[in-house]
């Protein structure tokens, strides 16, 4: 018997975000994530909460935890696009297509209640959470700012009427021995020009550094993503 239960407590939180170890505990190529920054991710910390919201579900079989899902709802994004869209992300099930319709049977009576007329995912709060399921390359560790789970995810998602939206394709670049002459010849050239190195040498100036052209960088990338917060 399958039985899902809407997270609540800090117990069933903390059984929620761990969840990932216990599935992947023999998978030579799961890389954790940062379970801390997930755990801050459904607190006040999270400051994508004042416009979002969102139900955790976990997924019991036989009084056996086999099955995790977040279904959110972005209010801001939905008016910006003009979509009635609910984002899943934080999935993770045994091979087992009836837990996942389960989980996504619960999903969609959420979105029912908001009148939501899709649903798409993996995806985050904003567009810089993790996004994304794996379809190809099981047999390389992933690292840990992106998703990893096992080749039958894809065949659950085919199976509950889920389609491909976007490929997107992640490359490993291997630093070469040698400095390539290009470089060689930009960095000659950086040199003869008027430019100021900044000794950061003290934690606070680094702070303020990066907060000063953080704050550029979002502004400018806000603008071209309509993404709001």
């Amino acid at each position: 018997m399958i039985n899902i239960v809407e997270v609540k407590t800090k117990k069933e939180l903390k059984k929620f975000i761990y969840f990932p170890l216990k599935l992947y505990k023999n998978s030579e190529y799961f890389t954790p994530p940062l379970f801390n920054d997930d755990y801050k991710d459904f607190t006040n910390k999270n400051p994508s909460l004042k416009n979002c919201k969102y139900k955790c579900f976990l997924a019991y079989k036989d009084n056996k935890l086999v099955g995790r899902l977040c279904a959110l709802i972005n209010p801001p994004a939905d008016e910006k696009f003009s979509t009635k869209r609910m984002r899943f992300r934080h999935f993770d099930v045994i091979d087992d297509i009836d837990v996942t319709k389960a989980l996504f049977r619960k999903a969609k009576e959420y979105a029912l209640e908001n009148n939501i007329e899709e649903i798409e995912g993996p995806n985050g709060f904003t567009d810089f959470d993790k996004e994304g399921m794996l379809y190809e390359g099981f047999e390389h560790k992933n690292i840990f700012i992106t998703y990893y789970n096992y080749p039958y995810y894809n065949n659950h998602m085919i199976k509950i009427g889920m389609k491909k939206q976007v490929d997107w394709f992640e490359y490993r670049i291997k630093l070469p021995n040698k400095v390539y002459p290009q470089l060689d010849r930009i960095s000659q050239m950086v040199q003869k020009k008027d430019i100021m190195l900044l000794n950061l040498n003290h934690v606070k100036k680094l702070c303020l550094m990066f907060k000063k052209h953080l704050k550029y960088i979002m502004k400018h990338l806000l603008l071209y993503m309509g993404q709001y917060f």
